[in-house]
């Protein structure tokens, strides 16, 4: 199985999002402002409180303040 990689510069302008509830540490890497370490924040995240409900619920996790999480918006589904 191969996994796609958008580079962050086609990313904004690609139809697709990422849905966080099933997403692996690697596939929310190709967020904006997603590195390795924030995604395993999410996941770890994911695991211990449950889904993400909404935008609001990133900002629970350390280092997702309210610029980090708006940049995502356009790129995730809860």
């Amino acid at each position: 199985a191969g996994v796609l990689v958008v580079p962050e510069s086609r990313l904004s302008r690609s139809p697709c999002r990422i849905v966080l509830l099933r997403a692996s540490g690697f596939g929310l890497q190709v967020l904006p402002s997603v590195g390795p370490s924030r995604a395993e924040a999410l996941i770890l995240e994911r695991v211990r409180r449950g889904p993400f409900r909404g935008l609001a619920d990133l900002q629970r996790i350390h280092g997702f303040g309210p610029k980090t999480v708006a940049g995502l918006a356009n790129f995730v589904v809860f």
